[in-house]
């Protein structure tokens, strides 16, 4: 469930619109500020220097329309600064108990599930186009489901140790690339949950910033195949940490290779970048583009 939380005055740069967020008060844009024309591509200094702060770990100010917040939103706002990085944690617990995986699932999935109730309570406060996000609503169904599987008289035990120890890589992992996929066909991208709090949804739709979350999301989805893969030969630790380690390095590095890059990507999306602007005339570009 999404919901469009910039009022429209903010679309057409208004200078009387105030945006909170949870670094304080963020005056409305300026004309200067404003997309240049309604058929000209932004600036490409402006956008090498946007690019590289949009990164999935990155903590960026949400920018909601709230004019009065409560006690509780403010709270709120200050864990929700961090949970672009707390909602990869329930991936790396089990690795923190090596002799007791079952107890492992067990905090991974209450994790999950407090990490679900946080964004939902963040939403209903207004601070939140999104009411369940797709990476905390992946986890918990997949440690849901292993929780489930693994409870006595489920499965054979045999099946459930191997599940718990053996195949877990293997099973963990391919569940969560399943959900991804399943998400991300139905057109509910992760990576597009991570940036929709700091744009408003036409601006996701600006062909440079869909053409990252797309290279995001391949990146992630191929992270998590590969560790899949892994699991089914034999679930190496070595491998899986390698893996994990590529994964976040190239979240890392890909917005500056994407910056570095951009002319290319201008020239590759010059129709597309012209037929956006001509359809979104009125439409703010976020962070200087």
């Amino acid at each position: 469930e999404q919901r469009n939380l910039l009022p429209p005055s903010l679309h057409r740069g208004n200078n009387n619109t105030t945006i909170m967020s949870g670094y304080g008060t963020i005056p409305s844009p300026s004309e200067d500020g404003r997309r240049r024309s309604s058929i000209s591509a932004p600036s490409r200094d402006e956008l090498r220097k946007a690019l590289s702060r949009v990164s999935l770990t990155d903590i960026t100010p949400l920018q909601v329309n709230i004019t009065q917040p409560s006690a509780a939103y403010d709270i709120m706002a200050k864990i929700m600064s961090v949970m672009a990085i707390v909602s990869f944690v329930p991936l790396f617990l089990p690795m923190f108990f090596p002799d007791d995986m079952d107890l492992g699932v067990k905090v991974a999935f209450g994790l999950s599930l407090l990490n679900m109730g946080l964004e939902y309570y963040w939403y209903t406060l207004g601070g939140s186009k999104i009411a369940f996000r797709v990476l905390s609503s992946t986890f918990s169904v997949t440690y849901g489901t292993i929780f489930v599987l693994t409870r006595d008289g489920v499965l054979d035990p045999a099946l459930q140790d191997a599940m718990l120890g053996r195949w877990f890589g293997a099973v963990f992992n391919g569940l969560t690339f399943v959900c991804l996929a399943v998400a991300s066909i139905l057109g509910h991208s992760f990576v597009t949950d991570a940036m929709s709090d700091m744009m408003d949804e036409d601006v996701l739709t600006y062909p440079i910033i869909a053409h990252s979350a797309r290279r995001m999301t391949q990146l992630w989805m191929t992270i998590f195949f590969l560790l899949f893969f892994i699991g089914v030969i034999g679930d190496p630790d070595l491998l899986s940490t390698l893996c994990l380690g590529l994964g976040f390095a190239g979240n890392f590095l890909y917005p500056k290779h994407l910056s570095n890059t951009i002319d290319q990507k201008m020239d590759l999306y010059k129709d597309e970048i012209e037929q956006w602007n001509k359809d979104h005339p009125d439409t703010e570009l976020p962070m200087g583009m």
